[in-house]
């Protein structure tokens, strides 16, 4: 038994990278996917590859960046699971917006007492 064994892990950038990678480790550990990308071809190849190592996975085609997206993901997955137990959310694009517009801490934000 995984340590995720049963718990509904919903998993953001689940398409590429370091999601994807995550979804896979997810279901390995047993638990139940419901994998979020915006890539279709990507998403069906992730839940192949999940599918054929024996774990439970549900590809949603969404752009979180989106609300209406990000509503319908949730709903289909409590559709089919009925709760989220875990959410990871990996998503580079608003990181490197995030890098973008955020200033570098200033010198004495950085001191330690």
């Amino acid at each position: 038994m995984g340590r995720f064994q049963d718990k509904v892990c919903l998993v953001t950038g689940a398409t590429s990278g370091i999601g994807r990678a995550t979804a896979v480790r997810l279901a390995s550990e047993g638990g139940l996917v419901a994998a979020l990308g915006r890539n279709e071809q990507e998403g069906k190849s992730l839940m192949a590859e999940i599918k054929k190592a024996g774990g439970q996975v549900l590809f949603i085609k969404a752009d979180v960046g989106t609300d209406a997206d990000l509503v319908a993901a949730v709903t289909k997955t409590l559709a089919k699971w009925k709760r989220i137990d875990v959410l990871v959310s990996e998503i580079e694009r608003l990181l490197e917006e995030a890098r973008e517009t955020t200033p570098p801490p200033s010198s004495s934000s950085m001191r330690v007492a």
